[in-house]
């Protein structure tokens, strides 16, 4: 059966998180699979798995995932950290749209907080990009863990049952979780894209750089400034940046698109002090995406279309010195702090602003997201 909403097959894509990099799993996953449920404090948290594992077996499962993805009956994702596979996040049982979500990690991976971002992942790609409605999932009673996972996650606790386990060879009380695709908060259910900016962006960029500027100015810029002057200046900023199209030669702008709106955009100037490599002059999220991993992506996006001259050259940029959330976010991205200056620009109040820098648009992006190295 295809999955809800959508008339054909769903196409095999990756999925990208602060730390982890999921993609489609494949018959060489069977080895490390193997390798991971040979552990028995894993397994025996497996309630269909079979310990010890029989690598023929566990061949012949991974063997079946590409058929399965085309069918739409499961999407299994293999969830590696710097290029390592760790562990295993799918949705299966696909049918009448509703799914199965199920997940299972090495030991060493256990307690960093890798099965809820992974798990989040592929629940958003559950209920956006295949359309499901609803999601079951549960765990051995002996596990909490897992049921603090799926608690974050939304799911709401239907019920605990005696069932067999494959693993232990005998009945385990288990515990039944479902979560609907209706609970969730609405800007759930979109799938955000990472895209290109272009002209016809200009309004809505404009607009969010007015209002995520508002906010977080507000206890460091005049009032007037903010309410008067601020927005004829980013409304006149990207009347002239975006007049002539977007040069690559001399800009990159990446936007975050949730799919009804522009919620995220960075933008690299290639010619603006260029002593001091590529300059970011814009990294901006909209208050409700914020703390959500959207700001490193954007990074990360933009970086990846870079030339590879470029991706050896430094990169700087300049925030205002009493801007402490963003000198902490840069700071964290392992950004050096070169220099403390005043401004000099005539319709600027008059601040102070801290130059941040990195030794090469590679190592910002492997900061901002390490699955990307």
């Amino acid at each position: 059966m295809m999955p809800a909403n959508h008339s054909g097959p769903v196409r095999r894509v990756s999925l990208y998180t602060e730390r982890l990099v999921l993609r489609p799993t494949n018959r060489t996953d069977a080895d490390r699979a193997f390798e991971i449920q040979s552990d028995w404090d894993v397994t025996r948290m497996l309630r269909m798995a079979r310990f010890p594992p029989d690598l023929d077996e566990t061949a012949g499962w991974f063997a079946e995932h590409e058929q399965e993805w085309l069918a739409g009956t499961a999407y299994r994702f293999a969830v590696l950290r710097e290029g390592r596979m760790i562990g295993l996040v799918d949705i299966d049982e696909v049918v009448g749209g509703e799914g199965d979500l199920g997940y299972w990690f090495e030991k060493a991976s256990w307690g960093q907080g890798f099965a809820f971002e992974a798990a989040r992942a592929v629940a958003d790609f559950a209920f956006g990009a295949l359309g499901l409605t609803r999601l079951r999932s549960g765990h051995a009673a002996d596990n909490p863990a897992s049921g603090n996972v799926l608690s974050k996650l939304g799911f709401h606790p239907l019920g605990a049952t005696r069932r067999p386990s494959r693993s232990r060879g005998h009945d385990i009380l288990h515990q039944s979780y479902t979560l609907s695709g209706a609970r969730r908060h609405p800007e759930d259910d979109r799938a955000m894209i990472f895209r290109e900016g272009t002209p016809r962006d200009r309004e809505a960029i404009a607009s969010l750089h007015i209002l995520v500027s508002r906010l977080s100015y507000a206890e460091i810029l005049p009032a007037d400034y903010l309410a008067t002057v601020m927005p004829e200046e980013k409304a006149r900023l990207w009347q002239q940046r975006l007049a002539q199209g977007v040069d690559p030669a001399k800009m990159c702008l990446t936007l975050a698109d949730d799919g009804s709106d522009v919620v995220g955009f960075a933008c690299f100037l290639f010619d603006f002090e260029p002593e001091f490599g590529t300059y970011l002059h814009n990294l901006y999220v909209a208050p409700n995406h914020q703390g959500k991993g959207v700001a490193r992506r954007l990074l990360m996006e933009s970086i990846r279309r870079f030339s590879a001259e470029r991706l050896e050259r430094p990169v700087h940029l300049l925030a205002l010195a009493e801007n402490h959330t963003a000198r902490r976010f840069y700071a964290r991205l392992n950004g050096r702090l070169t220099e403390e200056k005043q401004n000099v620009a005539t319709s600027y109040p008059d601040v102070r602003f801290v130059r941040f820098q990195w030794p090469t648009a590679r190592e910002m992006s492997k900061a901002a997201w390490p699955a990307s190295a």
